[in-house]
């Protein structure tokens, strides 16, 4: 492997580390909800500027699922979603020197779920109404790390 590549892949992955990780909203993004009814929240995720849009959706659906279960039901429908990319632009020393702003985007990602018994989820689906198994959502696609934290594995 040449220089180059082992520099790309080394800045990937230091890039990749400063993503916004899977946690409750903090300084530099993270999930939260609001609650509208006993079956219906509003799960938001906001990333930094190292986060891609992708991520930001899958960890908003990620914590859909982790409250779905919480709460004792096996299923959601998303009853509205948004994504957006907030764009931030500041100036430091060295980009007012240069005449630049530095663009950071942000993504965020806003879910209105309803959530949903067995029962409840058969008879949406057999309408051909697309509903979420929580259980099987977080398996097939969190890694190792979230699926812990989501099923208690």
């Amino acid at each position: 492997m040449t220089m180059t590549r082992l520099s790309a892949l080394a800045l990937a992955l230091l890039l990749a580390g400063c993503a916004t990780g899977y946690h409750g909203q903090r300084y530099t993004g993270g999930f939260e909800e609001s609650w509208q009814s006993e079956r219906t929240v509003t799960v938001r995720f906001e990333g930094n500027a190292y986060t891609a849009p992708e991520r930001a959706a899958k960890f908003a659906l990620f914590r859909a699922c982790e409250l779905t279960l919480d709460r004792g039901f096996s299923h959601f429908r998303i009853a509205a979603d948004q994504e957006r990319v907030d764009e931030q632009r500041t100036t430091t020393v060295e980009t007012w020197l240069t005449g630049q702003q530095r663009v950071s985007r942000k993504p965020r990602v806003e879910l209105t779920v309803v959530m949903l018994d067995e029962d409840r989820a058969r008879e949406l689906e057999e309408n051909g109404a697309p509903v979420v198994d929580a259980r099987f959502y977080v398996e097939q696609n969190a890694p190792s790390d979230i699926r812990r934290q989501i099923l208690g594995e």
